[in-house]
């Protein structure tokens, strides 16, 4: 029995490529594993930050609701108790509006919560698809 060495070694460099195409194939279908793990990621993370920007928008609306009738009420609380404003000097109506200007301060900060979200949303966003894109020229 004679071994024919060129015949041997192409045999060799078959197996060699065929083994090497295997691997390419499967770190192909680990990469768009990832990539489908990454996406759908992404999309319950965007889900979650949507909802909680509408409920924080929600809640900032009822809470600037509740302070401007708590400030309505205090102002008819004082107009009805205090002699008014004449007899005082006038420093019912402009205690009222000081408060009232804090009040829309307050709420003009608690109204910047929900863009201040949409912002890190934004921010996520980009930063997944900037993740994606080596992931897809790898592909």
């Amino acid at each position: 029995m004679t071994v024919d060495v060129r015949k041997a070694a192409t045999d060799a460099a078959y197996i060699a490529v065929g083994i090497g195409v295997l691997g390419i194939q499967q770190a192909q279908v680990r990469r768009r594993e990832a990539a489908a793990r990454l996406a759908a990621w992404g999309n319950e993370v965007t889900g979650r930050l949507g909802h909680l920007r509408a409920e924080g928008c929600g809640r900032v609306r009822a809470s600037t609701r509740t302070a401007g009738e708590e400030v309505r009420r205090l102002g008819t609380t004082l107009r009805a108790t205090l002699p008014g404003p004449d007899a005082l000097g006038g420093l019912v109506e402009p205690a009222l509006g000081e408060v009232t200007g804090r009040v829309e301060v307050l709420a003009a900060r608690l109204g910047a919560l929900p863009e201040r979200a949409g912002q890190a949303l934004e921010i996520g966003r980009a930063q997944l698809a900037h993740l994606r894109v080596p992931l897809v020229a790898a592909g």
